[in-house]
């Protein structure tokens, strides 16, 4: 997937040419930050939608160390976002880090997505008046990105209507529908080269066949997927005549399938995980160098073909030992496996670790925690 991610880019700088610059910028305007924000924060306290973020919330946020006031700090909030939206979506959302800083005195119109977070965060911060989160706080601030993201998406569509010569008031057959589904799904790999015609997105579609064995299988996930959302809302369209699609379902098919895809992305890392423990060490969750390096020259591929310097880099290369190796878990967790999916996030491989944790917090409902707790959990991971 790592080598694939690199020659992808390589096919992004041919197609760019005919981009405009501005679609590589990624900026938001912060009207549109502040806006969504607003929307959230005014009058939804009592939503469903916002009581469901909280209750999947609730048992991390009781577990995480909290201030005086019984509130997070900004370092905690990023870091409990980034894990809502990673269990949730497999979305490791751009500016979610610790070390990230904000933007809310920035005097500029405009923002990075990636800076996104940090300009939120500085805009609750002033709201807050510096007494840290609370968990509803925190759920808004989730829906807040979600809107953002979902209107990225709705962007994304647009731009495929407008390669399709199609308009946003035309009512789509369902063979048209799923021709924008599937040009937004190439251009998922392709973030920056959206507003093309269906000619240069036949190119980046034969582009990834080539470089993505199982693109096929892709393919057919999406199909599948199109399949079972058609049979979920089958009650509310009129059985007696072919239903046509408006612009709005086809930005709600595509957020819907923007929400699953990181499930399906994953099983990529599953057999990537496979393949490497075929190559470990004795047990020691490390593979020699010199193994890894031949089992792309065996299999003739991009696999395992990264330097060492590149390894070193990603944190998977360990060379405490007499002979250097690479770390199994470093190197499926490694931003060399993520796909750019977004202006605002990325899709990587899940940490296994997640759901135990995600147990230990709904077990122990405390930042601290006793000793029969502590020999329950490890009962539990055992």
């Amino acid at each position: 997937m790592a080598a694939a991610a690199s020659s992808f880019a390589l096919v992004v700088a041919v197609m760019a040419t005919s981009v405009g610059a501005s679609s590589f910028l990624k900026q938001l305007e912060k009207g549109a930050v502040e806006g969504a924000l607003l929307s959230e924060l005014m009058g939804q306290k009592n939503s469903a939608r916002i009581r469901d973020i909280e209750a999947e919330l609730r048992p991390m946020y009781a577990s995480l160390p909290q201030s005086q006031h019984g509130t997070l700090e900004p370092s905690t909030v990023r870091y409990a976002l980034h894990r809502y939206f990673v269990k949730k979506h497999s979305w490791y959302v751009r500016g979610l880090d610790p070390a990230g800083g904000s933007l809310a005195s920035s005097p500029d119109a405009s923002i990075m997505k990636d800076r996104a977070p940090s300009y939120i965060l500085g805009l609750f911060t002033e709201h807050l008046g510096g007494q840290g989160f609370g968990i509803h706080e925190l759920a808004v601030f989730a829906a807040t990105l979600s809107d953002l993201i979902r209107t990225e998406a709705a962007a994304g569509v647009e731009d495929v209507f407008a390669a399709m010569k199609l308009d946003i008031e035309d009512q789509l057959t369902r063979s048209q529908a799923d021709q924008v589904a599937k040009h937004v799904l190439v251009a998922t790999f392709f973030p920056d080269v959206t507003a093309v015609n269906p000619e240069e997105l036949a190119k980046l579609e034969a582009a990834i066949r080539e470089m993505v064995p199982d693109w096929d299988a892709t393919e057919m996930w999406a199909q599948d997927f199109g399949q079972s959302y058609d049979l979920a809302v089958q009650s509310r369209r009129n059985p007696f005549a072919e239903h046509m699609f408006s612009f709005e379902e086809v930005i709600d098919f595509v957020r819907d399938l923007s929400h699953h895809y990181g499930s399906f992305q994953n099983l990529e890392c599953h057999t990537l995980k496979q393949r490497l423990v075929e190559m470990e060490h004795q047990g020691t969750g490390r593979i020699p160098l010199s193994r890894f390096y031949a089992k792309s020259l065996e299999e003739n591929d991009f696999a395992f073909s990264e330097s060492e310097d590149f390894l070193r880099i990603l944190g998977a290369l360990d060379e405490t030992g007499s002979g250097k190796s690479v770390i199994i878990s470093n190197y499926i967790l490694s931003k060399a496996n993520c796909l750019t999916a977004s202006g605002f996030f990325a899709l990587c491989c899940s940490s296994e670790c997640e759901d135990l944790l995600a147990h230990v917090e709904e077990q122990i409902g405390h930042p601290e925690a006793t000793p029969a707790h502590r020999r329950s959990c490890l009962r539990f991971v055992l």
